[in-house]
């Protein structure tokens, strides 16, 4: 059942007012009559054709239920107060006491209000009038008419936006704005929990648990009011597949693999043996010669299964694998890093490589005998002969002591030619 909220305008007299038919005026509600949820309206209540009007009362009914009164009051020269459920008017330019009387058509209050969320579109509601009475100067009753006001909710296009957006398991890149559309996280989880809030109202989709595949998730949270007002928000979710970490006995080296299931290598041990004295000189001219690089090292890596005592091999499947070596003395010389791989057919397989605090990293997706070439750093070549100018005296020496021997050999060739 409606309920009906009254907002009660009355006069405060010391005279009781009745009804007549003397004269024919009205009360009219005058204003915008098509609203849509949410939205904040004003109108106004009017006096029409009355003749020598002193003081009037009457209850303005509404549905409480779709609309919220947030302000009430007088308009013009209108006398009286009045609060949000009692008010007192009186002819403009007058007081309860004085002879002020008012002829003619005049607005008097203004009501203002909210649509609530409840006022759907296609559904209307009506303010109406209740109790009016009016007199004159002389005590006598005007007859005044109350005519009804028909509001109608439309869908009209807003603005909205989400007010708040979170994820579990990651973080949003960038921080929620709600201006801001598109976000990116990157997670190792399943799946994510999605929550978001907007304004009273307003609907929300695409939240809750959401599933997530290997690789990049694209999922959208949409806010919509009514039919014709929405706006989405896309959320980039990368899934990464879980990692491990395996060491080397003094952890100089170490193995990142991410794969799917994610096994137990509690017990596992990366093993890296360098093989650089083992590989002939040959070996290494063929690889400096197809990298364009300085051969620096080889080395053989694998993992093995201590689990009891066993220090056995682990096959270890085609995977995503990150390998991180440090650095010999010898390889700090160097820059411009690159690894290779030399495959069963004796093809070299290079791969990039870089180098940050002592270590040099790459990825590859299986475990063999890698190697590693470099270019000498400018800082390091110093020491590897002679520099330009050196060389320059050097040649220059040397012509001097040629052009010497040749004319000492002439001179003592002419000395035996004289005896």
């Amino acid at each position: 059942m409606k309920k009906y909220k009254n907002l009660i305008f009355t006069i405060l007299l010391t005279i009781v007012l009745y009804v007549g038919n003397v004269d024919a005026s009205s009360l009219t509600y005058e204003g915008n009559n098509s609203i849509s949820a949410g939205e904040t309206f004003t109108v106004r209540v009017k006096i029409n054709s009355v003749t020598d009007l002193k003081a009037i009362e009457f209850n303005a009914n509404y549905n409480s239920d779709l609309l919220e009164l947030k302000e009430s009051k007088l308009l013009g020269d209108w006398g009286g107060v009045i609060s949000k459920k009692i008010g007192v008017l009186y002819a403009p330019n007058g007081n309860l006491t004085s002879t002020a009387t008012f002829t003619g058509s005049s607005e008097m209050v203004s009501l203002t209000f909210q649509a609530k969320s409840a006022f759907h579109e296609g559904t209307s509601t009506k303010l109406s009038f209740e109790n009016i009475k009016a007199a004159k100067l002389d005590e006598s009753a005007i007859s005044v008419s109350g005519a009804d006001f028909t509001i109608e909710c439309v869908e009209q296009e807003i603005d909205v936006y989400l007010t708040n957006l979170t994820m579990t398991d990651g973080t949003l890149t960038p921080s929620f704005d709600r201006k801001i559309t598109s976000y990116e996280a990157v997670v190792e989880t399943g799946s994510v929990y999605i929550d978001a809030t907007a304004e009273d109202g307003w609907t929300i989709e695409g939240l809750g648990e959401i599933p997530l595949e290997y690789g990049e998730n694209n999922l959208q949270v949409v806010v919509k009011a009514g039919t014709k007002s929405s706006k989405t928000y896309n959320l980039k979710i990368t899934r990464n597949k879980p990692s491990v970490i395996v060491k080397n006995e003094d952890d100089t080296a170490r193995l990142l693999i991410k794969m799917e299931p994610n096994p137990d290598f509690t017990n596992y041990q990366l093993k890296v043996e360098n093989k650089t004295s083992d590989t002939s000189d040959d070996s290494k001219n063929a690889i400096e010669k197809e990298m364009k690089k300085t051969f620096l090292a080889l080395y053989d890596i694998s993992v093995i299964d201590l689990t009891d005592g066993r220090n056995e091999e682990v096959k270890m499947d085609n995977g995503e694998y990150t390998i991180r070596i440090k650095m010999t003395d010898e390889m700090k010389k160097y820059k411009d890093f690159e690894a290779f791989y030399i495959g069963s057919d004796d093809k070299v397989e290079k791969f990039s490589a870089s180098a940050d605090n002592d270590y040099i990293t790459f990825n590859t997706t299986h475990l063999s005998k890698y190697g590693f070439v470099g270019n000498l750093k400018e800082s390091n070549k110093i020491n590897e002969g002679p520099q330009t100018a050196d060389r320059l005296f050097i040649y220059i020496g040397g012509i001097i002591l040629f052009i010497g021997g040749g004319l000492l050999a002439v001179k003592k060739l002419n000395k035996i030619k004289n005896i």
